[in-house]
């Protein structure tokens, strides 16, 4: 937990979303639009941080 712990702390979030619980939720939700518009980019499948492109370069 304190990797995750760090990843939040250290990431882009902005200053007033204060309590871990806050910040991992915002960054989920990022990443979920991430996926989403990665989507129509030829990127089928996100697994342990790689990815997966089904056609074309990854952009």
């Amino acid at each position: 937990m304190a990797g995750v712990y760090e990843a939040v702390r250290m990431s882009l979030v902005p200053e007033e979303i204060k309590t871990v619980e806050d910040r991992i939720d915002y960054l989920s939700k990022s990443l979920d639009e991430l996926r989403a518009s990665s989507a129509t980019k030829g990127i089928s499948r996100w697994r342990g941080g790689s990815v997966t492109c089904t056609r074309g370069r990854v952009p």
